[in-house]
């Protein structure tokens, strides 16, 4: 059996999407992740694969809920490339920017979970009020390879109380 096929080699976002919709014969809706997945991708690099293997990393922190929501890791990595927490900001970037800060935004959301297992003994995302007190720690946390965020006493109480006052008066509950 004979497939047709065309090799698109281009960055520009919109070119990736008109191709996308029109193969699309379902007339289904792309989503941002698939959007993203589309444009990142190529033989070193599969954004599905990288969220997956993030999803089976943190499984023996007891964070593998983390892995499994799609819309908080985008919105982690909105907060860490774009300082906005809507994926949809992600579309502005390149695929070889996504590519080369999935690294530090790793980083970010292994940084958040640590600080939040070992500083405030939160053990699992289920014990989170909100999975949404993530997004600012990544953020946080993130740096490139071979950094890591250095704070002192001061920064880790303002850490604290950030985190408790959050969860108290309810910030993050969207």
């Amino acid at each position: 059996m004979k497939l047709p096929a065309q090799i698109l080699k281009t960055e520009d976002r919109a070119i990736v999407a008109i191709v996308f919709e029109r193969v699309n014969r379902l007339g289904m809706k792309l989503d941002t992740l698939q959007l993203l997945s589309a444009w990142t991708w190529n033989e070193d690099f599969d954004l599905l694969e990288n969220f997956k293997n993030l999803k089976e990393e943190l499984e023996e922190f007891g964070f593998s809920e983390v892995g499994e929501d799609c819309d908080l890791i985008l919105r982690c990595t909105a907060a860490i490339l774009k300082k906005e927490t809507t994926p949809e900001s992600l579309l502005e970037l390149s695929g070889q920017q996504i590519r080369e800060a999935f690294p530090k935004v790793r980083n970010g959301i292994f940084g958040a979970i640590d600080f939040m297992r070992k500083q405030l003994k939160v053990t699992a995302l289920k014990n989170l009020p909100y999975p949404g007190l993530l997004i600012p720690l990544s953020a946080f946390f993130a740096e490139p390879d071979g950094k890591e965020v250095s704070y002192d006493t001061r920064v880790y109480n303002q850490l604290k109380k950030w985190f408790w006052r959050s969860c108290f008066t309810n910030r993050y509950s969207i």
